[in-house]
């Protein structure tokens, strides 16, 4: 379990649920014995992130609830209910929210990012900082890697806590904006 998962399993149990049953590889993230099911987010730069398949999935569950967990803090800052997801509102408490969404483009995505052409990294755990990971592309500090998918720099799918990022929409952003920026 990473850190935000662990914050929502000892939340869930100082609650009273019973049962609780972790789905590392799926969504929800938790249910109980008494059909209570719960996705964990985790805000990055202010910024809540749902993939496709993600938000189809908690929406078969109308008891779902999102906990959006902070890692310094040892309850959720938000228990969101997926009622409250169903207009997909892009804030919620000062969070931006963000769901991606299917499209040719994002199909052809998936395809060749199962065919490996896609590199991935993740924020959460030991795995690479901002910095280690925007140096690793070659990209500038100045932004993150949401940001530069999200705004349509580089081309990325969010899935599973991490950036499936398309090597060559990096490297047509360097050669096009950063390393020729007249």
């Amino acid at each position: 379990m990473k850190l935000s998962e662990t914050i929502a399993y000892n939340w869930l149990i100082r609650q009273g649920y019973k049962g609780i049953t972790f789905h590392s590889t799926s969504t929800p993230d938790f249910t109980t014995s008494d059909n209570q099911s719960f996705e964990v987010k985790r805000p990055t730069h202010n910024t809540i992130v749902f993939s496709y398949l993600q938000i189809d999935q908690l929406f078969k569950y109308p008891n779902s609830k999102v906990l959006i967990i902070e890692n310094n803090k040892v309850d959720p800052i938000y228990v969101i209910n997926i009622t409250e997801l169903l207009s997909k509102p892009k804030k919620y408490n000062g969070l931006t929210m963000y769901y991606s969404q299917i499209h040719s483009e994002s199909g052809d995505m998936l395809t060749r990012m199962k065919m490996g052409v896609y590199t991935y990294f993740n924020f959460e755990g030991d795995y690479l900082s901002k910095s280690e990971t925007l140096q690793k592309l070659g990209l500038p500090h100045t932004h993150s890697i949401g940001e530069l998918v999200l705004s349509g720099k580089i081309k990325g799918i969010f899935s599973h806590s991490k950036w499936y990022i398309d090597p060559l929409s990096v490297e047509n952003y360097l050669t096009n904006v950063v390393n020729n920026p007249g």
